[in-house]
């Protein structure tokens, strides 16, 4: 079995729709489209363990992708199911534009100023509607920080680093 290391959730199942074993998937990704590119869906349970399935028919919406799946035939196997998450191998992955991460290739980031000084961890990614805003962590202590090229002056996602050139007051007195 793969470790969980190398999958990405895209989706969760929620509950059945209808009674002939479709399944109404909310998607946990930024492009629901990318359903109508797997011909096989992966589901993770809870205890990690991964099962494969053909998708028979598929409905992709902007909310919510439907899905009929090679034997799952009643809503009583969607129940067996539900609560499991879509998972896909990290290869598998969509490629991004240029400037643009995966969140999980953000966490865990050591976040510096350009001059050198540490100011703490990425660990979280908040999403809004006119940027994201990292929520870094030192010690207690919590900064946020606009995700936004006056402010995030490089991303290395091979050295999990993060270069900031702060505006006047973003970090406390003693990080500048």
């Amino acid at each position: 079995m793969l470790g969980s290391e190398e999958l990405v959730v895209i989706g969760k199942v929620v509950r059945p729709h209808g009674i002939k074993g479709w399944i109404k998937v909310f998607p946990l990704t930024d492009d629901p489209i990318r359903f109508r590119l797997l011909k096989d869906i992966w589901l993770q349970d809870r205890n990690d363990n991964v099962r494969v399935f053909g998708i028979e028919e598929r409905s992709v919406k902007k909310q919510h992708v439907l899905l009929k799946l090679q034997g799952i035939d009643d809503r009583d196997q969607v129940d067996r199911i539900k609560d499991n998450h879509i998972v896909i191998q990290r290869k598998d992955c969509l490629s991004l534009d240029k400037g643009s991460y995966y969140i999980f290739d953000l966490l865990g980031a050591k976040v510096f100023t350009t001059d050198g000084k540490p100011v703490g961890v990425l660990e979280d990614v908040l999403d809004y509607p006119a940027n994201d805003v990292y929520v870094v962590k030192n010690g207690d202590e919590e900064i946020l920080i606009p995700a936004v090229s006056q402010i995030i002056k490089s991303v290395d996602i091979v050295s999990s680093r993060i270069e900031i050139d702060p505006v006047e007051g973003l970090l406390p007195d003693k990080k500048r």
